[in-house]
This record gives structure tokens, C-alpha cells and sequence, in this order.
């Protein structure tokens, strides 16, 4: 089986060739079988708990600290560079590093199950299939989540790319998932666009989908990495999916509205998240907008150089337009007055658009290199603290203004203060622009981290590659 996994895939191999050896091939099981052989002596109603804890321990803690460090620890040990100059293509980068680097936490994991389902038939207690495979998805999503974050990391640069510690953030997230896995034996049904499905089967084909996308993601990502076009079709098709998948659980409404609301909202955040995963870098934008005069349109070209935020902002604003004109009756019952108050969405996106161009204007001024950390501040100061001092000094008229998120007179009022908002900031951000170079290519002008460096770098390294060889 590892042979067929491996075949026709050098970077599978060589995590293979990483993560095992004797001593571990014989240490997982022998560990695993003492403290099994304990919980058994002590108390054997408690094995399969055990079990399905030494599952989620291995391969959605540890598993996801290997996924993320079978890319970090190439940055770090100064290997990456190289690797990423060689024939291999971007699937098996992800699949070598994503289930090679991992292949340790699920002979642990694998181990952990085999125990679980003897332990549970022993006892009576049945097969949940629909659990067996809601644990694996969930493993396999959290896994290519953590690589995503150190994917996302190497995009940023900096120290958290160096040092290889974001990977715990993708535990803060993602890892109370498992925590809701054994309720999915628990009888019942759910309710999806108007379907009924066994909760159990519902929730397993939910982690499935999430871990499918998860790996779409990583892949593109990689593709990134290895300086490939990175088309946002991905991107927006998995902002699409979600927000069809949430409005399904909406009992009522008109179903165009109720995607265009969750599409505003899901678009929404994904254009916040984008920051982190693409800062908005001024010569990115510039290749962007020189494709675009240059009279590509939405051609593959152009779809190739879009940047992530702006294809997250397009589709929030589409939906907020959309739910907005479609709204139902504030005076219809069986959702809040809030949820169907006409504008709101709009306003959502327009107030994201607002935050980003801010985020541009820090982003391409002159002092680039602290622009996250300021961008932060900003962002943080502007939402948060300012309309709660605002509040706290009795100006709520200027609160409200800040935040039209419920302004008097209806949503229409507060979309209109929000739009106000926006085209400011967006002209705060064109004043930092700055033209191209001459040949009417942004790359040109981009900066040390521009494409021009990358090339150099990576003719560099070219040549002392082959100059190792020679030697």
C-alpha cells in the first residue's frame, strides 16, 4: 500500500523515509499498547473513550503540528528555496507534505481506531460508520488547515514563516470541532433546505466536504508558493459552497435571499481572512490593474493576477446588494428584525470595503514593513474602541455614524453612511498608488519581496545547486 501511495511521488517518499524508522515503527505501538492495557486493567467501559481521545490527540494535535512543520522546517532549514525549484507539481508538494509528513500521526491514529472498534464491539456497543468517517475527514481537514496557516505564513514572510509557529493558531479554530464529534451517534435529524437527513450521516458528509475543500485550498496555495498562477476560482467557489451551505438551515425567507445574506456574510469575512493569507502588496495590485487597461477584462490573464481581497469584496458586495433588495417584511415573524432589516448586508460589505482600502493605504505607503501590525490597530480602533468610547461619552449619534450597523430610519440610511465611508477610504488608498514601471509591468516596480528579487534569487540558487553537484 505504501508503495503504490508513494509511487510516481519523490516528496511522499521522502517523508516516508523522514518520519519512520525501527525504533519508531516499534515505540507507536508499544506505548499505545501499555497504556491501553492500563485503561483495560482499570476500567475496560473506559477503552473506547480512551481510544477515540488517542485519535484526536495524534492526528488532530500532533498530526496537525507535522503538516504544518513538513513546510516550515524546510523554510527554516534554509531547503525550501531549492525544493521548490525542482520538476514537482504543486499536488504532489501538498499530497508528499500534507499525508507523507503526517503519515507518523496516523500510524498512531490508525492503531487508536483498530482499538476503538474492537473495544466498542466487545462491549455491545455497535459501529457508528458514520463516526469512523466523520473522525478521519476531520483529521484530514485540520491537518490541510494547519498547512493552509503554514502556507500562508511562507506567503507573508517574516518571522512566522522562520520560526514555523503559526500552526497553533489552526488549534484555537479548528480543534473544538472534535469536541462535537461524539454528539454525532446521538439520535435525531437535521433539517437542510428543506430535507430531512440522519443527523449522524449529515454531519459526516459535512466534515468530508470541509476536508476536500481544505485540501483544494492547500494545493492552491502551493501553487502560490511555486510561483504558478493562483486563479480565485477555488477561492470563490468555496465562498459560494458555505454560503449555500448555511442558508440551507434557514427554515424560511426566499432562498435567493437567504444565499445572497449568507453569501455577504461568508464573502465578508473570507475578504478580512484574505489579509493574512495575501497581503494586499502593491505591486500585486499593480499587475492587476496594468492587465486590466491593458484590455483583458475577466479573461483567464487577468482572473490569474486578481487578487484574493478583491474577489472576496466583489461577491460580498453581489450578495449584500442582492439580500438587501430582497429583504423580507422587518414585521414578519420567525426572524429577528435585525436579520431582515433592508441595507444591512449592504452595509456589512460596504464597511469591509471601507477596513480593506485602509489596509491598501497602509499597505503601499512608506513604511510597508510594520503595515500588519498598523493595519491591525486600525482596524481594531476604528470597530472596536472608538464607537465604545463613543458610547461610554454619551455620542451615540457619532457612533452611529461610525458603525451604521443600525442606523435610524432603516438599513437603506446606514448603507448609504457606510458607501460614504468606503469611497473615502478608497481615495485615502489611491493617493498612496503609485504607477508601474515604464513597460507597464508592476513587476518592475515591486519591492525587495517583488517578482524581479524572486527571479534573481532563484537563478542564484540554481547555479549553486549545480555548482554542489559539480563539486
Amino acid at each position: 500500500m505504501m508503495r503504490a501511495l508513494a509511487a510516481g511521488n519523490p516528496e511522499f517518499q521522502r517523508q516516508l523515509w523522514l518520519e519512520f524508522s525501527p525504533a519508531r515503527l516499534l515505540g507507536m505501538p508499544a506505548v499505545l499498547a501499555l497504556v491501553f492495557a492500563a485503561v483495560g486493567l482499570a476500567g475496560p467501559s473506559a477503552l473506547p473513550m480512551v481510544a477515540q481521545a488517542g485519535f484526536v490527540l495524534l492526528v488532530g494535535f500532533y498530526g496537525a503540528r507535522l503538516a504544518s512543520a513538513a513546510l516550515l522546517d524546510e523554510v527554516s532549514e534554509a531547503t525550501w528555496d531549492a525544493q521548490r525549484l525542482s520538476s514537482l507539481t504543486p499536488w504532489q508538494l501538498t499530497w508528499g507534505k500534507l499525508f507523507g509528513g503526517t503519515l507518523f500521526a496516523w500510524y498512531g491514529g490508525i492503531i487508536c481506531l483498530a482499538v476503538w472498534l474492537v473495544s466498542n464491539a466487545v462491549q455491545g456497543h455497535g459501529l457508528s460508520w458514520s463516526l469512523l468517517v466523520g473522525m478521519v475527514a476531520a483529521g484530514v481537514g485540520l491537518q490541510a488547515v494547519s498547512l493552509i496557516v503554514a502556507l500562508a505564513a511562507l506567503r507573508r514572510g517574516g518571522l512566522a514563516a522562520r520560526r514555523g509557529g503559526a500552526w497553533w493558531i489552526v488549534l484555537l479554530v479548528v480543534f473544538p470541532w472534535f469536541g462535537a464529534l461524539p454528539r454525532q451517534v446521538s439520535p435525531g435529524e437535521v433539517l437542510w433546505w428543506g430535507m430531512s437527513f440522519e443527523a449522524p450521516v449529515f454531519y459526516a458528509a459535512t466534515a468530508v466536504m470541509f476536508a476536500a475543500w481544505a485540501v483544494l485550498g492547500a494545493q492552491r496555495l502551493m501553487a502560490g508558493a511555486l510561483q504558478l498562477p493562483l486563479r480565485p476560482q477555488a477561492w470563490l467557489g468555496f465562498q459560494a459552497w458555505l454560503a449555500v451551505f448555511a442558508a440551507g438551515f434557514w427554515p424560511e425567507g426566499n432562498p435567493v435571499w437567504r444565499v445572497g445574506f449568507a453569501l455577504a456574510a461568508c464573502a465578508t469575512t473570507t475578504a478580512y481572512l484574505s489579509l493574512f493569507i495575501e497581503p494586499p502588496r502593491l505591486d500585486l495590485w499593480q499587475r492587476f490593474a496594468a492587465r486590466w487597461r491593458a484590455g483583458g477584462a475577466l479573461d483567464a490573464a487577468t482572473l490569474e493576477r486578481m487578487p484574493l481581497m478583491l474577489a472576496s469584496l466583489v461577491l460580498a458586495l453581489g450578495g449584500g446588494l442582492v439580500a438587501s433588495v430582497l429583504a423580507p417584511d422587518p414585521q414578519a415573524g420567525g426572524i429577528g428584525r435585525a436579520l431582515a432589516l433592508a441595507g444591512l448586508p449592504l452595509t456589512w460589505a460596504l464597511l469591509a470595503l471601507r477596513d480593506l482600502a485602509l489596509a491598501c493605504a497602509i499597505h503601499w505607503g512608506p513604511r510597508a514593513r510594520r503595515a500588519e501590525s498598523t493595519t491591525l490597530v486600525v482596524l481594531v480602533v476604528l470597530n472596536l474602541v472608538l464607537p465604545w468610547l463613543l458610547h461610554a461619552a454619551g455620542l451615540s449619534a457619532l457612533a452611529g455614524l461610525l458603525q451604521p450597523l443600525g442606523a435610524e430610519g432603516g438599513g437603506w440610511l446606514g448603507a448609504g453612511i457606510a458607501a460614504l465611508q468606503a469611497a473615502a477610504a478608497v481615495f485615502v488608498a489611491r493617493t498612496r498608488w503609485r504607477p508601474a514601471g515604464a513597460d507597464g509591468d508592476a513587476a518592475t516596480a515591486a519591492g525587495p519581496r517583488g517578482l524581479c528579487d524572486d527571479l534573481r534569487r532563484d537563478a542564484r540558487l540554481h547555479r549553486d545547486a549545480h555548482a554542489g553537484h559539480a563539486r
